[in-house]
């Protein structure tokens, strides 16, 4: 989960809660993380993700796919100052909060809440969004895959003649092979 901290702290503008390492503030704002992810990603990027929700008639922010999570937006508390809050759907156990239906508790270890200002009704809406653009995005790549297959039909890529490993390796251990002298 990444928090939004920047109103309690200019210096470490992040507080990051992560299954195994705990609680931490760091000093990179979410926004320069998030922009790292999708830089680091070779599924897919903003602009593909973007695309497809707008296809898919998804409003404000998107879910963000990559190749080794997924993440939804948590609504801004302060929609004139901070960034948005993400939360890694992997990790993403959460029930409606005793308090009242305007929280919801998430769960991060064994008996351990965190209670945000959230309805159950903005997550299950948000995990919808992200359903429907994993459900697209594996469509479009089933026709892409399928596409592929058709145009490489009994196509090679080599017609010469072919070398097998062991062969190559026994050529090339013969000519290194040190000279005896006689």
């Amino acid at each position: 989960m990444l928090l939004d901290f920047s109103e309690h702290s200019k210096r470490y503008p992040t507080l990051i809660i992560e299954e195994n390492q705990g609680f931490y503030l760091i000093e990179t704002s979410i926004n320069v993380i998030i922009n790292q992810m999708l830089e680091e990603n070779n599924v897919t990027n903003k602009q593909l993700i973007d695309h497809f929700c707008e296809c898919l008639g998804l409003k404000h922010t998107y879910p963000i796919l990559t190749a080794h999570s997924s993440f939804i937006a948590l609504p801004k508390f302060n929609r004139n100052k901070c960034n948005h809050s993400w939360i890694n759907v992997a990790f993403l156990n959460h029930l409606p909060s005793l308090k009242n239906r305007k929280y919801t508790d998430f769960m991060l270890k064994e008996n351990q809440f965190i209670c945000l200002p959230i309805s159950e009704k903005y997550v299950n809406n948000k995990l919808d969004d992200l359903n429907k653009l994993i459900s697209y995005f594996n469509g479009e790549w089933l026709q892409l895959c399928q596409i592929l297959a058709i145009l490489f039909k009994d196509a090679q890529l080599y017609n010469g003649e072919r070398v097998t490993i062991k062969d190559c390796l026994n050529q090339w251990s013969l000519k290194n092979k040190p000279k005896l002298d006689d």
